[in-house]
């Protein structure tokens, strides 16, 4: 069944944003005297800053203030990035459907990278882990659960796109068919993924999402 609405994560999947979150992470704590590795951030990818800094047994009131630090580290080095590979082109060429972003991250950082990378004048919702606060970010499925509901369609009849297996998880938690992205896992890692590609030029998107449509534009 071809998809009625796309859904896409945000931090691997429309930008490759993961080592500049590893960097931010990894310099916050180490200013709150904790030690964290690059490698400790891979165990954690697709979990939200929040749910991060809250795991290292750090007093809430550090925890909140290591957040701040680390959303205002990464924020500061967007300008270094690029979108992943075809995500324009594919975005130009699906027009027809409702798309919306489900995303961990929290607003304000979510809406400067999608201005700063020119994507958000693509997207009729976005939904970030603020907008779904008590409610735990990915892999709970309550992020992408919103952003069908906002786009007003069924979430089986949705689409995600995600890189990482909480986001995975979350997407098919909420009933949606999930596209995996290889650009931060390898392919034989995306468990739980139905399809898996490695950006967005793959030839099969457009046959997959949209009828009678042509290739998939780099950009």
């Amino acid at each position: 069944m071809k998809p009625e609405a796309l859904i896409f994560d945000l931090d691997g999947t429309l930008v490759p944003t993961e080592p500049l979150y590893s960097d931010a992470v990894c310099q916050s704590l180490s200013e709150l005297g904790c030690q964290f590795t690059a490698s400790d951030y891979c165990r954690h990818v697709g979990v939200p800053v929040r749910d991060i800094l809250a795991r290292q047994g750090l007093p809430v009131a550090l925890a909140l203030r290591g957040t701040r630090r680390a959303r205002e580290l990464f924020r500061q080095r967007i300008g270094s990035l690029q979108p992943v590979p075809g995500v324009r082109g594919f975005l130009r060429q699906t027009t027809r459907l409702p798309r919306a972003v489900a995303t961990g991250c929290d607003r304000d950082t979510a809406s400067v990278l999608l201005r700063a990378m020119g994507l958000l004048e693509f997207f009729d919702a976005v939904v970030t882990v603020d907008d779904v606060w008590p409610e735990p970010g990915k892999p709970a499925p309550a992020v992408y659960r919103l952003a069908a509901e906002r786009l007003r369609v069924p979430a089986a009849h949705c689409w995600a796109f995600e890189d990482s297996l909480p986001g995975i998880a979350a997407a098919g938690r909420a009933g949606m068919t999930v596209v995996g992205l290889s650009t931060t896992l390898a392919p034989s890692a995306l468990e739980g993924a139905h399809h898996v590609i490695a950006d967005f030029t793959d030839q099969r998107l457009l046959d997959w999402c949209v009828p009678a449509a042509g290739g998939v534009n780099a950009g």
